[in-house]
């Protein structure tokens, strides 16, 4: 998306530096793997991202149906009417 002057906005600079260190990240990810010794931390670090994209998917999953909720009503009963439990 680029404004009216040729410059890029604002939304397609935030999407070329995601990417420039998204890019930067699996470099060093990828210079790691090439030495049999670091297969651990290959491992690990990949773990470790994809719980972390699960926790983030969970989440946005979860405010979701949090404002899927119909709070206009009183969430707690009212006793007098049910047969006058509360005295």
């Amino acid at each position: 998306m680029k404004s009216k002057a040729g410059a890029p906005g604002p939304v397609q600079n935030r999407y070329n530096r995601a990417r420039f260190y998204m890019d930067r990240l699996v470099g060093v990810i990828l210079l790691y793997s090439l030495k049999v010794a670091n297969i651990f931390f290959i491992v690990s670090a990949g773990g470790i991202f994809l719980f972390n994209v699960y926790a983030i998917v969970a989440y946005i999953r979860h405010l979701v149906l949090i404002r899927r909720i119909n709070n206009t009503e009183s969430v707690v009963a009212d006793t007098t009417e049910a047969g006058g439990a509360a005295k």
